[in-house]
């Protein structure tokens, strides 16, 4: 693989740079449903909640649609400096698909709170990733993952709860493995 200054490196949001998954059981909770955490295996979390399958989806566009559940959503351990090292060492883009037109806003208000060293100018808003200019990709969705190694990206796995059965060129447990990982990538 090429040099550090080289690469063009793709990271997403949820579950990536943030920990999505405990926020929405946490809210599913708050508001007074409960969670069969048997379903944490699945990406579609929605499907975990102890509710009929109409009541599911009316919870899930209930917490996604919620503002303030975007805004407060915990970012994860060690995010900060490893995407400052990315952003130092790399060019850097943040990819991540919002969940409607106004979500966008409220994705770049949480991204300059948390990251006010990535510009604007760095966020890209896709579903189809992997159509992307870019080399390397963080991300933590299954079928993004799989797209991503079809079009002959290197992956890096944000290991989650509902992704470890999907191949990745590396995984990723905590964002300060990043170094480590992006070098021994480099030397493939």
């Amino acid at each position: 693989m090429t040099s550090m200054t080289d690469l063009i490196v793709l990271v997403d949001l949820d579950g990536t740079a943030n920990e999505i998954q405990e926020h929405f059981l946490a809210y599913v909770e708050k508001i007074g449903y409960k969670f069969n955490y048997d379903f944490c295996e699945y990406y579609d979390l929605e499907k975990g909640i102890v509710a009929d399958r109409k009541t599911q989806q009316q919870i899930h566009n209930t917490i996604f649609t919620d503002d303030y559940f975007w805004k407060t959503i915990p970012v994860s351990a060690n995010a900060t400096e490893g995407l400052k090292y990315l952003n130092d060492t790399c060019t850097l883009f943040i990819a991540t698909q919002p969940f409607d037109e106004h979500n966008k806003s409220i994705k770049l208000e949480w991204l300059d709170k948390y990251f006010p060293f990535i510009s604007s100018k760095q966020v890209i808003f896709s579903d189809t990733k992997w159509k992307l200019n870019g080399h390397v990709i963080i991300e933590d969705k299954p079928h993004t993952l799989e797209k991503c190694l079809e079009y002959d990206w290197k992956t890096i796995k944000r290991v989650q709860p509902y992704n470890l059965k999907v191949d990745a060129t590396c995984d990723l447990h905590n964002w300060n493995e990043i170094e480590n990982v992006m070098n021994s990538m480099i030397k493939e």
